[in-house]
């Protein structure tokens, strides 16, 4: 697995690239909110062709902060991948955080 941050708050257009040929590119988000502590999470997993081949979302019932939803966003996907069979993953995020962290 490799990891790409795509930062949204650099002010430059960025246009999405497919993976390298036999790899698999996931994009996850999440959105938190403070007041409930809970949010949501979805993902798109396409192929080197730009190819669709499966979305995701789902429901985060709790969690302490913005980057512990967007780490849920990116298990929750991630499993969502496996249990498809992709191995070779690029996981793109926004999270800065997140992606240094991993």
């Amino acid at each position: 697995m490799s990891l790409h941050n795509s930062d949204r708050s650099r002010n430059r257009v960025s246009k999405w690239k497919p993976p390298q040929e036999d790899h698999y590119k996931l994009n996850v988000d999440a959105a938190f909110s403070n007041l409930t502590r809970k949010g949501s999470w979805g993902c798109v997993a396409r192929d080197s062709t730009g190819s669709v081949l499966d979305v995701g979302a789902g429901f985060i019932q709790r969690a302490a902060s913005p980057l512990h939803a967007e780490a849920l966003a990116a298990f929750h996907s991630l499993n969502r991948a496996a249990q498809l069979g992709m191995t070779r993953i690029k996981l793109e995020t926004d999270a800065t955080n997140l992606a240094i962290g991993l």
